[in-house]
């Protein structure tokens, strides 16, 4: 494989890669979208381009999301019936 052909299938999976993120991070929380992001691999730089915001956003949620994990309710368990048989 020539090195010019190896770069463009480089660069068009680099868009896809992004556009893909892109629509992951859309009509979420920023702070969900960036955890996400992060989580596929994208370094910091690569998520506030996408989302349209500072690396050091990135940097600063992503701690947040570490101190302080998302607020979910406890999933429910149903109870056992200490009558049934």
């Amino acid at each position: 494989m020539s090195a010019k052909l190896e770069s463009e299938i480089l660069s068009r999976l680099d868009l896809l890669i992004k556009l893909t993120a892109a629509s992951l991070g859309q009509a979420r929380p920023l702070r969900e979208a960036i955890v996400l992001l992060a989580r596929c691999g994208l370094d910091r730089r690569a998520v506030a381009q996408i989302l349209g915001t500072t690396p050091m956003t990135v940097s600063v949620r992503l701690s947040e999301a570490k101190r302080k994990p998302a607020l979910r309710p406890a999933p429910s368990v149903p109870k056992e019936n200490p009558h049934a048989q």
